[in-house]
């Protein structure tokens, strides 16, 4: 943007930008109080948590987690209050964390940041720094080199203090053993499975319980997010054949790769012989895909001169395609269904063009605007009839499983009779078989609230409080017997669970220690700014 700038500095327009932005500065001052006052979010301390600072916080999260779940992340997760309030507590205990590092001496100086940047292996090109591939690892994440390098240093210095509170904590034998036996204790028990589908087919809905439920629950039936995106593409298959590789190149990157090369067999790296095809055919892409991102930027400064990619279509003959109508939730093929594409499809408003994407080795690079948008609607009940009924069936078979698994339990609470209360409703009575905390659990038991309920019970208090809650159906357990974990395997695991027991004390103290700094900070927040 800054080249683009500086190409055109001469035309009025960028005259006209610059003329504005001068008028910005006369009447706000740079670095204003009342500036200040209105972008900060908290104060830690006397430091400042800007709304800069939470925005790409902000983003980086949102990225993470539509990553991590894709289409079937709700958006209206990540504008809550709730998830706001975290991103912004984050930001506040790293503050706290920062602060206390400076006061131990942990800070890094910046040839160790420098060092610890330098080995990242994403930042490297035949096993050495790049500091090209670092700066376009850096853009096409939309990042800076000052924001990256802040926040490695702001990582170190939790390591150091992670590090540092290790030397406080210390496990003595008798507590291993105790953690061991609460890990590896076995249980056996006798259950019933209320199961919410053994109850669909004997309830029948009435129209009119339909349409209650519809309007109690009329938010939650919407229209999905739709958008058409237009899009330039460019990848490396379109530069391969352009590409020569030397001998030279070959050997060197042999020679500075050895352990990619490894033979299976003996241990030792192929001789050159054998891979000399294979490490050919890397250099290969790995330069016809830096081709492909040349390629791309320059393009990407010609979009912008134009606007849209809608006009550079036109003005520049290049071929920009156009999406049908993409569902929020619905699966694609090829590069519309790419996680990255679909992401930023949907996470853009109308208009709003991203920046060069790397997509990877199969889709190259990719510049993407939004055409149209269609938000969500609400449904009206016709629309959302068939969704209405089957929510409605869930619920109330899952409330007919609850209620018949609470009336079986108080049963055999009464009679103290497990396997004659089942036998006389004619239930099926299964065994789960020993299984411990850690090991050999029933499917429906792998919950916490499973464990709690389960390793309560005992010869004394052979029935539960309550029935174990499993999605929507409900599980009735009675105790029937338990032995002791194995003291061959305690002699055998030691070390491996002392080292775990430490770990866990380890975090806890971390945990401690963080809330403690927070409890003694000077902490104001401004809400509303969220």
């Amino acid at each position: 943007m800054l080249s683009l700038m500086r190409k055109h500095a001469q035309s009025w327009i960028i005259k006209a930008a610059l003329f504005v932005i001068a008028i910005v500065f006369v009447f706000w001052g740079v670095g204003s109080f009342r500036s200040e006052r209105a972008t900060r979010l908290a104060k830690v301390n006397g430091k400042t948590i800007s709304v800069n600072q939470f925005q790409e916080a902000f983003r980086q999260a949102a990225d993470r987690y539509r990553d991590l779940y894709g289409q079937a992340l709700d958006d209206k997760i990540l504008y809550s209050k709730e998830f706001k309030m975290q991103i912004l507590e984050g930001l506040i205990e790293k503050e706290l964390l920062r602060e206390k590092a400076v006061a131990l001496g942990l800070s890094p100086t910046p040839e160790e940041l420098s060092r610890s940047i330098q080995k990242m292996p994403f930042f490297q090109e035949n096993g050495r720094f790049s500091p090209l591939k670092y700066r376009r690892v850096l853009q096409m994440n939309r990042m800076t080199p000052e924001a990256f390098e802040a926040e490695q240093a702001v990582l170190l210095e939790q390591e150091r203090l992670a590090s540092f509170l290790k030397g406080f904590v210390k496990v003595d034998p008798e507590e291993v053993r105790r953690y061991y036996a609460f890990l590896n204790d076995e249980l056996n028990v006798q259950y019933v499975l209320f199961s919410k589908d053994a109850y669909k087919q004997r309830i029948s809905l009435t129209p009119e319980q339909v349409k209650a439920y519809y309007q109690k629950h009329s938010d939650r039936y919407r229209t999905p997010l739709q958008v058409r995106v237009l899009y330039w593409q460019v990848g490396p298959k379109e530069f391969a054949s352009q590409v020569t590789v030397t001998e030279q190149e070959i050997r060197s990157h042999y020679q500075q790769n050895p352990s990619r090369y490894q033979d299976p067999k003996t241990g030792q790296p192929a001789p050159l012989e054998k891979v000399r095809e294979t490490i050919r055919a890397a250099l290969i892409e790995d330069k016809a895909m830096e081709m492909a991102r040349q390629k791309a930027e320059e393009v990407y400064d010609q979009i912008l001169t134009q606007g849209n990619l809608r006009a550079f279509a036109r003005g520049s003959g290049l071929p920009v395609k156009e999406t049908d109508w993409l569902t929020s939730g619905e699966r694609r093929s090829g590069l519309e269904g790419a996680p990255e594409f679909v992401q930023k499809a949907f996470s853009l408003k109308k208009g709003e063009m991203t920046s060069v994407l790397d997509l990877g080795g199969e889709w190259g690079f990719v510049v993407m605007q939004v055409s149209e948008r269609k938000e969500p609607q609400a449904m009206t009940l016709d629309q959302a009839q068939d969704r209405v009924k089957e929510d409605l069936l869930e619920e109330s078979a899952a409330a007919r499983a609850r209620s018949e698994a609470e009336t079986f339990l108080g049963e055999i609470k009464g009679k103290k009779d497990f396997v004659g209360a089942a036998r006389a409703r004619g239930l099926k009575i299964e065994e789960s078989g020993f299984f411990t905390r850690i090991k050999n659990q029933p499917a429906w038991a792998q919950t916490p609230e499973g464990q709690e309920i389960l390793f309560a019970l005992g010869p004394s208090s052979p029935f539960p409080e309550r029935p174990v809650t499993v999605g929507k159906d409900q599980v009735v357990v009675a105790f029937k017997e338990r032995r002791p974990a194995s003291a061959e395997g305690f002699e055998k695991d030691r070390e491996k669970f002392a080292e775990a027991l430490k770990q866990q004390k380890e975090a806890l103290l971390l945990d401690r220690w963080k809330k403690g700094l927070r409890q003694k900070a000077k902490v104001t927040v401004y809400p509303d700014l969220l």
